[in-house]
C-alpha cells in the first residue's frame, strides 16, 4: 500500500459536503445512504470519508462499485486527488489486488461473476462504496450477489442521485421504512441550486403537426398534444422522432443556434448532447447534425462502435460541439462543458429523465451559467419537467399498488408496427417550464424585450418569473435563489446598463481548483506505461532469442519476479530492469558470434 503521507492530501469542501461528512461521521453506522443530486459532489465527499477512515485505520483497503468501465476510471483519477490508489483495471482473474494499491474499483457486472472473491477478499478491514446503488436492483442477480460478495465487510456506503425505481426490487444494504428507502443524509436540486452548486436547466417542449399512416392502414394528423390512446400516442411520438422528418430536424437546427450562440458569449468549448433511442437512430442522428452544422464533425458514442470510451473521453476533454448517445452518458459521466440537450428518446420513465439532466447542471464558473434542454411537448415528459426540483424515494409495493405514491410512467412503447408509415412533421415551440414553472412563447418574448430594455444579462426565462412577481417593473432584479426569487433585491441605477449578479456564483470552496490539482500521474496510470514499456521490451527480447513472449514471462517468474498483475511499482521497475540487460546481453551475444 502507498505511504500513509499521500492521505494527506486535501480538497475544499462545499458546505453540504462537510455537513454530510459530519453526520456520517458521526453516525457511526454500517450502512449509511447518501442521495444527492447529480453534479453536487458525491464522489468527492464519499473519497473524503474513505480518506478519514484509512487514515484513522478504521480500514485498509476500499472497493468502489459502479455501472460502467469508463466510470471505473473516473473513480481512479478522482481518488488519485486524494493520495487514494484504485485499480480500475483490475479483473476477476487477478485474484487479489497489487499491495501497491489501497483497493479496486469494479463494476456491478463484474461482482455478480464471481461474489465469493470479493466476499474472500473482505477478510480485511474493507469499506464498500456503492455509485449510484439504485442499479443494484436492475437485475435480481446484481442484487443476490452483492448481498453475498459484501456481507461481511465493514463499512458500505451507498451514493445515488436518483434512489427511486419504477419497479418493485429493494436496492441491497438500503433501508426501508413503510415501503420508502430512508436516507441518511439528502441533498436535492432545489438545494443545490440555492447555494450555486448546480446550474439551473431550461426545458424548452416542442409540439407540432405529425402525419403518419397507421398500422390499421388509416391516414392520421394530430399534433403532439392531442389526447390519443396510447398505440396512435405511440406512432405519433415515433413519428416526431424521425431524424430526417421536420420535427427532429427543426429542433435539432434550434438546438445548435442556441449553443452556437452560448460560444459566441464566450463559453467556447460549450457542447451538446442528444440522447437518442438506440443505436441505429443514434447514427442517424448523427448525419442530421451534420447537415445541421455545416459540416462540423459530430461524436458518435455508442457501444457497438470501436473506441467508444476513448471517443466519450476525447470529447469530455476536447471542444467538440455535438456528441450523440444512447445510454453511455446518462449517469455518471462528468462532462462540465455540456450546455445544450435534446431528449430525442421514447423512454419517458422519471428516473432516466432525471438521469439524463443530471449531465447538464455542473456548473463551471462562467457568468450566467445556465442549461437548456429540449423536450417533446408530450405530457410525461412535461411532468418530469415541471417536477425536476422535488425530490423522490424508492417505494415497494405491497398486493401490487405503490405504497405512499403511485408507479412511475415507463414510456410509450415504439415496437414496429407492420403498416405504420411515418408521412410529415413539423414543430411549433409550446412551453418552456423553469423552476417548476411554465412560461409560454409571448410571455418569453415581452420578458426578452423587458430585459434588453432595462439591459439585464438574464435569460428570458429569470426575467419573465421576475416579472410575475412585479420586480422588474419597478427597476429592481433580483438573484435567483433556487427556492424563491424575491431574495436580496439588487437596484439598476438610471440610464446605466447593469452587469447582471452573477446567478450561478461558485461557491469558494469548489471542488477541485487547479493550484491544488496533483501534477504526479495516479498510479495505475504509471504502471500502465510501465507495463507498456515491460511488454515492448518482452516482444524485443523473445524476436532476440527465438522465443514466444510468454515463455520470456515465465523465465522472469521463474526466477522470483512478480507476475504482472500483481505486481508493484518497483516490481515492474526490477523486470524492466531486467528485460533491459537480457536484451544487451543477447545483442553482445549476437555481435560476438557474427
Amino acid at each position: 500500500m502507498s505511504e500513509s503521507t499521500e492521505l494527506d492530501h486535501t480538497i475544499p469542501l462545499r458546505r453540504w459536503q462537510r455537513r454530510a461528512l459530519k453526520r456520517i461521521t458521526k453516525l457511526r453506522k454500517r450502512d449509511a445512504l447518501i442521495v444527492a443530486t447529480p453534479g453536487s459532489g458525491k464522489t468527492l465527499l464519499a473519497l473524503m470519508l474513505a480518506q478519514r477512515m484509512f487514515k484513522e485505520g478504521q480500514v485498509e483497503r476500499l472497493v468502489v462499485v459502479t455501472v460502467t468501465d469508463h466510470l471505473r476510471i473516473q473513480w481512479k483519477d478522482a481518488a488519485h486527488k486524494l493520495g487514494i490508489n484504485l485499480d480500475p483495471r483490475w479483473s476477476n482473474a487477478d485474484g487479489v489486488e497489487a499491495p501497491d494499491y489501497h483497493g479496486v474499483a469494479v463494476s456491478y457486472h463484474q461482482v455478480s461473476f464471481a461474489p465469493s472473491l470479493f466476499r474472500m477478499n473482505c477478510k480485511r478491514r474493507t469499506l464498500v462504496i456503492f455509485d449510484e446503488i439504485h442499479h443494484a436492483a436492475d437485475d435480481l442477480k446484481w442484487g443476490d450477489a452483492l448481498r453475498e460478495a459484501f456481507e461481511t465487510a465493514d463499512f458500505r456506503l451507498a451514493l445515488s442521485g436518483t434512489p427511486f425505481r419504477s419497479d418493485n426490487n429493494p436496492i441491497p444494504f438500503v433501508i426501508y421504512e413503510e415501503g420508502r428507502s430512508k436516507a441518511d443524509f439528502t441533498y436535492s436540486y432545489g438545494e443545490a441550486l440555492a447555494d450555486d452548486v448546480c446550474r439551473p436547466v431550461y426545458f424548452h417542449s416542442y409540439e407540432g403537426d405529425i402525419e403518419w399512416q397507421s398500422r390499421d392502414q388509416q391516414y392520421e394528423m394530430h399534433s403532439l398534444l392531442e389526447q390519443l390512446t396510447r398505440e396512435k400516442a405511440a406512432e405519433r411520438f415515433r413519428t416526431a422522432l424521425q431524424p430526417e422528418g421536420g420535427w427532429m430536424v427543426g429542433v435539432l437546427s434550434e438546438a445548435d443556434r442556441q449553443l452556437t450562440a452560448l460560444r459566441s458569449q464566450g463559453h467556447h468549448d460549450a457542447a451538446g448532447l442528444v440522447f437518442a433511442i438506440d443505436q441505429e437512430h443514434a447514427r442517424r442522428i448523427s448525419k442530421v447534425l451534420l447537415t445541421v452544422t455545416g459540416g462540423e464533425e459530430v461524436a458518435l458514442v455508442i457501444s457497438d462502435e470501436p473506441e467508444s470510451a476513448a471517443k466519450l473521453r476525447s470529447f469530455a476533454s476536447g471542444s467538440g460541439k455535438w456528441l450523440v448517445c444512447v445510454r453511455m452518458v446518462s449517469e455518471g459521466v462528468d462532462i462540465p462543458r455540456l450546455r445544450v440537450g435534446v431528449y430525442a428518446t421514447n423512454v419517458t420513465a422519471e428516473l432516466t429523465f432525471r438521469q439524463a439532466v443530471g449531465r447538464f447542471v455542473r456548473v463551471i464558473g462562467i457568468d450566467d451559467e445556465y442549461a437548456i434542454v429540449f423536450i417533446p411537448a408530450i405530457e410525461a415528459l412535461v411532468r418530469n419537467a415541471i417536477g425536476i426540483k422535488e425530490e423522490r424515494e424508492h417505494q415497494l409495493t405491497i398486493g401490487g399498488d405503490m405504497m405512499n405514491g403511485r408507479a412511475l410512467a415507463t414510456g410509450d412503447g415504439m415496437a414496429e408496427p407492420s403498416a405504420f408509415m411515418p408521412i410529415a412533421s413539423q414543430p411549433r415551440r409550446y412551453e418552456t417550464f423553469f423552476d417548476g414553472g411554465r412560461f409560454n412563447p409571448v410571455e418569453l418574448a415581452h420578458a426578452y424585450e423587458v430585459g434588453r430594455e432595462m439591459g439585464l444579462r438574464l435569460p428570458p426565462e429569470i426575467v419573465a418569473a421576475l416579472l410575475r412577481r412585479g420586480a422588474a417593473k419597478d427597476g429592481v432584479f433580483v438573484l435567483h435563489s433556487g427556492q424563491d426569487f424575491a431574495s436580496e433585491a439588487l437596484p439598476v441605477e438610471a440610464g446605466e446598463r447593469a452587469a447582471g449578479p452573477d446567478i450561478q456564483r461558485v461557491v469558494e470552496t469548489n471542488l477541485v481548483s487547479l493550484s491544488q490539482e496533483i501534477a504526479e500521474q495516479p498510479l495505475w496510470d504509471r504502471k500502465q506505461l510501465l507495463r507498456n514499456q515491460v511488454s515492448r521490451l518482452t516482444n524485443r527480447l523473445a524476436g532476440l532469442l527465438g522465443f514466444k513472449p510468454w515463455q520470456v514471462h515465465r523465465q522472469w517468474k521463474d526466477a522470483g519476479g512478480m507476475p504482472q498483475g500483481k505486481a508493484t511499482v518497483e516490481d515492474l521497475v526490477r523486470k524492466r530492469e531486467w528485460l533491459l540487460q537480457r536484451t544487451h546481453e543477447s545483442v553482445e551475444s549476437r555481435s560476438t558470434a557474427v
